[in-house]
């Protein structure tokens, strides 16, 4: 994919390799002298520095997709690199059936062998959801499906293999190249060659914006003492190097967001832009950060607090109340946020105007709710001045951010070129 704007902002440029020879090395690249690093075999063209669910750097190796026509499917083979020794790892297989549904996607990740061991469908109009390796859906917690809980994670009723995720992410979605082989061999007519770039159109093509949502966090609370002390320290570390905007220090660089609008233009060297993708983009710079260091977080990207949870200790700091949050009201939970904010329920006449009536909707709702967490939890979370300077900050702004998500997935991600509602 060449325009995942989002994936393209939170993640390393991939590495191509379209051909035996030469290769330019990626950030803290672990797996750079490995054969096939510098001699990829033929149908092997993409390796990118990927990260897991735990937080370990892992390697991937992306082999060109073969459409199946017989059982209607593209499928890409995925080597997910272990161990920098022998350059080795576990193979797996990502794919996406043509049930040539209209607004319908379905992501199956299955073992070399062909096992299920999760899969996705998300359908215009409502969020996506999450089967486990029997192909029973997993519940939606209230922070939605991208938000991982451990009860989502494991046993009977959870995901088995975590990577599970990791193979379903954005990270892994915005690098998928078209496929080569049809049936497992190379096109020979022109009509074979249509049928394989048509698949790709279809499946991927079709929804690649869509796909930069498919972004998985972990849930504050479900990390460990030591996973979340790593998290903090990382996000510390972060607010006191410069920022992008002005050069101030980072944490006093979130006064550039628009707080008087749902969203906004953003202007560089000037500001995020508005309440919703400013703090989108702001957040996307720590997590820039997350990875060029790579730091040992989940995914690298900051998790979400539940903010009717207790602060964790590892979090309380510069705050005067670790119960100062309150639960999500009903009105915002992801069961209930694509029926409560549909643009259906706007007069307006065309989908940009309701989307944009809909989400002005949800950011007054929010406002409040949100501006109330601020001043309840206290301290430097207070004041706009002074709390991005907290480290709860960031996990509380994922939290919010994570609503918005949620409302974009069910109308809004699927209009990329009719609603121009992140301006990012």
């Amino acid at each position: 994919m060449s325009n995942l704007i989002l994936a393209s902002t939170l993640w390393a440029v991939v590495a191509q390799l379209p051909s035996p020879g030469g290769s330019n090395p990626l950030p803290n690249d672990p797996f750079f002298n490995c054969v096939w690093r510098t001699f990829p075999p033929a149908n092997q063209n993409v390796l990118h520095q990927g990260f897991g669910y735990a937080g370990v750097e892992r390697g991937y190796l992306i082999r060109s997709g073969n459409y199946n026509t017989l059982g209607d499917y593209l499928e890409y083979t995925i080597e997910v690199m272990w161990n920098l020794g022998d350059c080795s790892g576990t193979t797996y297989r990502l794919r996406f059936p043509d049930h040539q549904i209209n607004n319908h996607v379905e992501i199956e990740v299955r073992s070399n062998a062909g096992t299920l061991m999760g899969r996705l469908e998300a359908d215009r109009g409502s969020l996506p959801v999450l089967y486990n390796q029997n192909d029973v859906a997993l519940p939606t917690n209230k922070l939605g499906p991208f938000v991982i809980t451990n009860s989502m994670v494991g046993g009977a009723s959870g995901v088995a293999e975590t990577i599970t995720f990791t193979l379903m992410d954005a990270n892994i979605l915005g690098r998928l190249p078209p496929p080569v082989f049809l049936d497992g061999l190379a096109p020979v007519t022109l009509g074979q060659e249509a049928t394989v770039t048509n698949a790709y159109d279809d499946l991927i093509t079709e929804y690649e914006y869509l796909y930069t949502f498919f972004t998985f966090r972990r849930m504050l609370g479900g990390l460990n003492s030591t996973q979340r002390a790593d998290a903090a320290d990382a996000i510390d570390e972060h607010l006191y190097e410069l920022g992008p905007i002005h050069g101030d220090l980072f944490w006093e660089e979130h006064h550039h967001i628009d707080h008087g609008a749902a969203v906004a233009s953003t202007f560089g060297g000037t500001e995020f832009g508005g309440f919703f993708n400013g703090h989108r983009n702001y957040l996307a710079d720590l997590e820039r950060d997350f990875e060029e260091q790579s730091r040992v977080i989940a995914f690298r990207r900051v998790p979400a607090w539940d903010p009717s949870t207790t602060i964790p200790t590892e979090f309380d700091i510069a705050i005067n109340d670790v119960n100062g949050g309150s639960d999500l009201e009903s009105a915002y939970k992801a069961a209930n946020i694509c029926a409560n904010f549909d643009s259906a329920l706007s007069a307006a006449a065309t989908m940009a105007e309701r989307l944009t009536e809909m989400e002005q909707e949800l950011w007054l709702d929010v406002a409040g709710w949100h501006n109330g967490i601020h001043g309840a939890v206290g301290g430097d979370m207070g004041p706009i001045t002074t709390s991005a300077r907290t480290v709860i900050f960031h996990p509380w702004h994922t939290t919010v951010d994570t609503i918005w998500r949620n409302w974009q997935l069910c109308e809004a991600a699927w209009y990329p070129n009719r609603y121009s509602w992140d301006q990012l």
